[in-house]
């Protein structure tokens, strides 16, 4: 059943990570996003939203909890120092 799995968006706070946790929320998924940084534009439509750095293995492991599929959209996309 769709609700009953949990599919984590990495880089849920960029553009492409936005709408595609949008559409899989709409397609009737529970969606954990996870990303650096909150989203810019509008709140997360993801049912939990949580700020973790992914370089950090205990992080990771945090993310990916109980998840049945990751969509990686993850990257340092340049720009912006973040520490």
């Amino acid at each position: 059943m769709k609700g009953d799995r949990v599919i984590l968006v990495t880089g849920a706070g960029g553009f492409i990570g936005h709408h595609l946790a949008k559409y899989l929320v709409q397609q009737g998924f529970k969606v954990r996003g996870v990303d650096i940084k909150h989203p810019e534009y509008e709140p997360s439509p993801a049912a939990e939203f949580e700020l973790l750095d992914l370089r950090r293995w205990d992080n990771c492991l945090q993310a990916t909890r109980g998840v049945s599929e990751v969509y990686n959209l993850a990257a340092n996309m340049g720009g912006d120092r973040l520490h």
